[in-house]
């Protein structure tokens, strides 16, 4: 699955701290990467952004290009904001005061931002990245307002 970071952007965002990334995923020594463990969190933080996102963006998100490797290369603050959930997800016990918990919830006030037009993505390149047509975004606002009849969810 496509994810908007990569576990090395995950260890550069994050393993300033020494070990992080290897002491959150692997819960069994500490001491190696669960590699499986990591991908899980940073598709898990990719679908939720997507339910953010797809409120203004045609999905999947258009890769401002790709790297030396052929890897679709993201706007930096998606990539900023997959890490810090992802981060989230893979602590399995993290104090409510904690700045693990604190980036998760500003990652998720950037996105509702996002989703409202208030803030927009851009590329390294200065690229901006292009909002889905007005005919998907309220056929998208539709769909939601018609789930919402279907079952509660908060709407």
């Amino acid at each position: 699955m496509m994810t908007y970071a990569t576990r090395d952007q995950l260890f550069t965002h994050i393993d300033g701290n020494g070990g992080e990334l290897s002491r959150i995923s692997n819960r069994i020594n500490g001491a190696t990467e669960d590699s499986d463990k990591i991908q899980q969190a940073l598709e898990f933080a990719t679908a939720e952004m997507n339910e953010y996102l797809a409120k203004r963006y045609a999905l999947p998100i258009t890769a401002c290009g790709v790297d030396g490797f052929g890897n679709p290369i993201y706007p930096v603050g998606l990539v900023e904001i997959c890490c810090d959930m992802a981060r989230y997800d893979l602590y399995e016990d993290v104090a409510p005061d904690n700045t693990v918990v604190r980036r998760k919830d500003e990652a998720i006030e950037r996105l509702k931002r996002i989703a409202k037009g208030e803030a927009i993505l851009f590329c390294s390149n200065g690229d901006v990245v292009p909002v889905a047509n007005s005919a998907f975004v309220a056929a998208v606002e539709q769909r939601a307002e018609f789930n919402c009849f279907i079952k509660p969810c908060g709407c």
